[in-house]
This record gives C-alpha cells, sequence and structure tokens, in this order.
C-alpha cells in the first residue's frame, strides 16, 4: 500500500550515468565532524552511514574544499580538504560504507567562500572574482584573483574530482551556490572582471564550463557530474530570471543534474528556510527549472512530508528531492515513509537551533529533536542488560522522550501527566500554523509513547506517595516549568492571559493586544495573533526583541512581524495594568502608556521542582531533566530526556 502511495518517489532514477535506486537524496550540509588533519572522521563516516542505512537513495557528501592556498580563508566550520593523495585512503572508507550501507556515494567539491568568508585581518582580505565589499565588512575590498589564480583553482578542482573518482564516489557535485567564490564569478554583481572569466555572460560562464570539460577528460564518462546553483539570490545578486539563463546554460554544457537552491550570505535565510517560510518555499524555483532544460532537477528545502515530496516528483516539478534537516532529524526517514510508518517519522522542526545554529558557534552539527544526530557512533540504544521498572514524572518533550528512550531499552515505564493530554509547553507552542514542523514532532513522540508501550497515566498529580504506587526502581523527574507573572497591580484582573493559554484557547474578543516580553515566544504569539487579525504591540525591556533566538530564524521572524503590522516597543519596563492602560517606564525613568483591551503575558517561565528533594530522599536513583532544572529551549528538554532515558543502567 504504502510504495504505491509513493510510487513516484520510490522509483528508479538516473543521473547521467549513475542509477539511482529512488528519489530521495541527502542533501549535503556541514557538519564540522572532521579530523583535526582535516580529513573525514570516523564519526562523520558513521553520521552518512546511518543515513544511507535509513534508505536515501543518494548521498551528497557536504562540500569539502580543493584547495587551501590560493583561497585559504577558513569556514566558520571546520571543512574536509581533498587537496592531496593522502586524503585517499578515508575517502575511500567514506565511498566504500555508504555504498556499502546501500546509497549512491556523491561528493560536493567546492572552490572556497570568496567574499563571504570571516575577516581576521583587514589587510589580509578575502579573494573574490573581482575587487568588491567583502560582506562581513563592506569596507574591506576583496582582492580580485588573477587569470593564473582562477586556472589554479580549475585544476585543483580537477584533481580532487579525480580523487573523489578514484575512491569510490559516483557522483561529482560543484557548489555554485549560496553567493560562494565558484557562485561569484557567475554573478554580475559581484563579477566585473574583463579577462577570459568576466565581461558577458558567456565569460563569466567559462569558469563552469571548463571545470566540467576537464572534470570529464579526467574522471571518464561513467561518473556524474552535477550544479548546485542559487537559482535566485532573493534581492543579492542574481534575478530569477538570470538563474535560468544560466540553468539553460549549464545544461547545454552538458552537466548530468542541476540542484537548485536559493539566496546568497545577504538573504541568508533562504539557504536554511526556517519554519516561518512553510514547507517546500523553493520548490517552485525547481520547476521553473524544470520547464526549461532537459536533465534531472533535484529540488531542496523544507520538504518535511513524503506526500509533498511524492507530488513533486509526480507532478514532474522536480526529478529528486533532497533532505538535509529532515534526515538529521529523521536518519530513516526514507525506509518509514516507504514502509508507510509516517508517524512514526521523527519531524524535524525547521528551527535551525542545533544543526546550523551551532556550527555559526564553531561546534560540531547536532538536532534539537534528535540527541544522537552527529553522535550515532556512541549513542547506540541497546537493549539494557537488567530492564527496570521506571517512572516518569511529567509528559513534556523531556519526560516523553526519557520514556521513549528508556522503553525502548526494554525498560518498563510509567509516565505520569498532570494534565489530560501529553506534551507540555509543546501543547501551545505547536498551534500557530507556522509551527508545522514542531506539531508533527509532538504526535511523533505521542505515538511512540503507544508503539513503545509505556503505561500513560493522565490527569495525575503526582507526590511522593502516587510515585511510591508505581514501585519504581528509577526515578526522571522532568515536570517542566510554568509562566512566570510577577507580583505587579493588574496581572490578576481581567483580560490578563499568559501566552500559553492565548495560544491554547484563544482571546475571549476582538481589540487590540499587547504582549509583554518579546522574547521567541512572545515574538510568536505576536505573530500568530497577528494573523488572526488583532492589532498587536510587543513590549520589551530589552532594546532588541528575540534576542533568544538564532540569527537566522530572527532574521525571518522580525520581518514577518514587520509585514504583519506589529509594533515593537523596546527599551520600556512593564509597571502596571489597569482599564485598558498599560504604564511603562522607558530607561530614563519617565513614564509612557500604551492603550490595549489584552495584555498578554510571555515573561519567562519558572522551574517546576518542587518535588525534587523529597524525592531524593526516597529515591536515589533520581534524575531530573528539562526545563524543571532551569527554563529553556525544547532542545535541551529532548536531550536531556534522552540522556536520562540512555543512563539507566
Amino acid at each position: 500500500m504504502s510504495m504505491q502511495r509513493y510510487r513516484h518517489l520510490f522509483s528508479r532514477g538516473k543521473i547521467g550515468p549513475i542509477e539511482i535506486p529512488n528519489r530521495v537524496v541527502m542533501a549535503p550540509m556541514g557538519t564540522g565532524l572532521v579530523d583535526s588533519d582535516s580529513r573525514y572522521s570516523w564519526q562523520q563516516i558513521e553520521y552518512y552511514a546511518s543515513r544511507a542505512r535509513g534508505g536515501v537513495g543518494l548521498i551528497l557528501v557536504e562540500a569539502a574544499m580543493v584547495e587551501m592556498t590560493i583561497d585559504p580563508s577558513p569556514f566558520q566550520i571546520k571543512v574536509a580538504v581533498v587537496d592531496a593523495p593522502d586524503k585517499m585512503a578515508r575517502l575511500n572508507d567514506l565511498a566504500q560504507i555508504i555504498r556499502y550501507s546501500g546509497a549512491v556515494p556523491g561528493l560536493q567539491l567546492s572552490l572556497g567562500q570568496g567574499r563571504q568568508a570571516d575577516i581576521a585581518d583587514p589587510q589580509n582580505p578575502p579573494v573574490s572574482a573581482s575587487e568588491i565589499p567583502a560582506f562581513a565588512n563592506p569596507e574591506v575590498t576583496c582582492r580580485g584573483l588573477t587569470t593564473e589564480e582562477v586556472q589554479g583553482l580549475i585544476t585543483a578542482m580537477v584533481e580532487a574530482a579525480e580523487r573523489a573518482a578514484n575512491a569510490g564516489f559516483d557522483l561529482i557535485e560543484l557548489h555554485g551556490h549560496a553567493g560562494y567564490l565558484l557562485d561569484q564569478f557567475l554573478t554580475p554583481n559581484w563579477n566585473k572582471r574583463s579577462d577570459a572569466y568576466g565581461g558577458d555572460d558567456e565569460r563569466r560562464f567559462r569558469i563552469a564550463r571548463e571545470l566540467l570539460s576537464k572534470i570529464r577528460e579526467r574522471v571518464g564518462k561513467n561518473i556524474a557530474i552535477t550544479f548546485r546553483i542559487s537559482v535566485d539570490h532573493k534581492g543579492a545578486g542574481r534575478t530569477l530570471a538570470e538563474g535560468i539563463t544560466l540553468t539553460k546554460m549549464l545544461a547545454e554544457a552538458g552537466y548530468d543534474a542541476i540542484h537548485v537552491d536559493a539566496g546568497a550570505y545577504e538573504t541568508m535565510p533562504w539557504i536554511f528556510p526556517p519554519t516561518y517560510f512553510g514547507l517546500g518555499p523553493m520548490v517552485d524555483l525547481a520547476a521553473a527549472v524544470k520547464e526549461q532544460v532537459n536533465v534531472p532537477v533535484i529540488a531542496v528545502g523544507s520538504i518535511l512530508k513524503p506526500d509533498l515530496a511524492e507530488e513533486i516528483i509526480k507532478s514532474g516539478r522536480a526529478d529528486f528531492i533532497a533532505l538535509g534537516r529532515p534526515l538529521l532529524a529523521a536518519p530513516d526517514w526514507a525506509n518509514k515513509a516507504k514502509a508507510g510508518k509516517l508517524e512514526e517519522i521523527r519531524s524535524c522542526i525547521l528551527c535551525n537551533e542545533f544543526c546550523i545554529g551551532r556550527l555559526f558557534q564553531y561546534k560540531t552539527v547536532s538536532c534539537v529533536v534528535n540527541a544522537t544526530c552527529g553522535r550515532e557512533h556512541y549513542f547506540h540504544l541497546k537493549k539494557a542488560d537488567k530492564p527496570r521498572r521506571v517512572t516518569v514524572i511529567g509528559g513534556g518533550p523531556a519526560g516523553m522522550e526519557a520514556a521513549r528512550v528508556a522503553a525502548a531499552r526494554g525498560h518498563k515505564v510509567i509516565l505520569l501527566e498532570k494534565e489530560k493530554v501529553l506534551g507540555g509547553q509543546l501543547v501551545p507552542a505547536t498551534r500557530p500554523a507556522f509551527k508545522q514542523g514542531l506539531h508533527n514532532f509532538l504526535e511523533y513522540l505521542r505515538h511512540q509513547m503507544e508503539v513503545l508501550g509505556v503505561d500513560v497515566r493522565l490527569n495525575v498529580e503526582a507526590n511522593v506517595a502516587v510515585v511510591k504506587y508505581t514501585r519504581p526502581e528509577v526515578v526522571i523527574l522532568a515536570t517542566g516549568a510554568t509562566p512566570y507573572i510577577p507580583a505587579l497591580p493588574g496581572l490578576t484582573g481581567e483580560n490578563v492571559f499568559t501566552a500559553n493559554r492565548v495560544l491554547t484557547c484563544g482571546l475571549p474578543g476582538s481589540g487590540k493586544v499587547a504582549i509583554i516580553g518579546g522574547g521567541l515566544v512572545g515574538c510568536e504569539t505576536a505573530l500568530h495573533l497577528s494573523h488572526q487579525g488583532y492589532e498587536v504591540v510587543v513590549v520589551e525591556e530589552l532594546e532588541q526583541v528575540a534576542q533568544d533566538m538564532n540569527m537566522i530564524s530572527r532574521i525571518t521572524l522580525l520581518e514577518e512581524l514587520n509585514k504583519a503590522g506589529v509594533q515593537l516597543r523596546t527599551g520600556l519596563s512593564f509597571q502596571e495594568f489597569s482599564s485598558g492602560r498599560i504604564l511603562c517606564r522607558n530607561p530614563h525613568g519617565q513614564e509612557e502608556q500604551l492603550q490595549a483591551d489584552y495584555l498578554v503575558l510571555a515573561m519567562g517561565s519558572t522551574s517546576q521542582r518542587q518535588l525534587a528533594p523529597e524525592l531524593a530522599e526516597h529515591f536515589p536513583l533520581l534524575m531530573e531533566a528539562g526545563d524543571c532544572i532551569r527554563p529553556r529551549k525544547v532542545g535541551d528538554a529532548v536531550h536531556e530526556g534522552f540522556a536520562a532515558g540512555w543512563r539507566i543502567k
């Protein structure tokens, strides 16, 4: 039944000379997992092997640098460098293990960052196609590469492609997107050259044409060569019309497939589309390319659901779909979809927190909803030597994840939840329409309780006597946090609600809403209410809102708030609410007044761990997880819940 439902998605495909077992591709996405000597690590190899075992047809290994002398600027993350024969052994291990695990191995190669590199020393500026402003500091002018250096880069790319082919990779993809160095050569805004590699469309394209012909000459006709392109820079450089022209040139030159992306660093959210963009925001771009070229097209970007993936392939809008973040969340996405077990697919929530967010902090890749991501070599959910009786207190993300992991390891788990439904703070958080990924993740956790046989007891207020009745050998406290309500005038009166209450139940009528607190919760509540037709103002004591978010998602949320007409009043300290009048104080101590029909509090949370000291007296094997330790984000709750379930001996 499931194969019939997704028969297009799981049909065989072909890219150039290479047969692909299905239409699911793992998109190249940085991990930061390489060894200190710029070789692929065994940790990294297991990361890719788990996705290959999970059923994807083609794995595109993250971009590797082809040399580090002409463009020596380091990436923001650690990347592999395939610039010498001594890198061959680990390359071969990577390709072979991907193949043995069931997928076709492909490798993306990059010329470097060019103008988008970090600037450690303004006297040593980034290189680019031309002397143009650097992205990180427009006052710094990039050094334009000489013709000889361009030819040196081409030679390095060709030699790296040959090493990859000899190591066992069946497909080579050129990194020509997101405004990186190769993309800069192809874009008029950034390529002002007057030599053979600039001046008009054909000469700007020369580098892509030479790369293809020289790589083909070196690797032969049995290796596929593809190109990933930002077909639309979304205002940063290339227009869609220019991108379509370029993709036609790529196809006519002989590239075996076009991998369609969007954005550059100036429009970074398009490189990593956040939840506010919805599902499949770049599919239409792939479809526009598909109409113009006669080679396979790969669509990418927030394709969370198998139904959407099937529709894309069935409708002919693309030939393959690439998954990046969804495979971090669910390495077995393809196998689960193929088997029709959609409720067992752990959904990406499109938050960008632990994937690209960690990489920008010079950390290794992880995933908010999958604590094993990037650590597959270490976190094996093997069965416990001695099954134990485990009682989990709290049915939020930390509690459910702890219960899931403990039950998966063979322990007998009872979960006590005081509310009538599981979810904790995920229940209100999933109500906005733009939080579909988070909603899917909540449903996944609830389903896991069922399939793993967790004894869920709802409407149970836990205390020591109740916990004793369950006869636990291990207790996990995951009671979360409750909204913080300060002791200020007017906050116990009518028309005052917490953000959680408003998200869950709505407001009793129409009117103007003031949200006190401009963190993530307050801003998302504001966006949700504005979509429902309310006039909304956010009052924040700090000088900026949404400072508890990663940069990429924050940029988009602020843009969406602006489009929705939400007012942001920063630098105001809330003092009092009375009869629709909000009294605030600015940094100079002066009073300011606002008007609102409803006051919504989003002022943080207070940990609920009152039970902890008493439980510790009765149960020596007591662990805590999530917001009951201190209020944070869903990723902290999930990871601590995982750790608690995993640590049970």
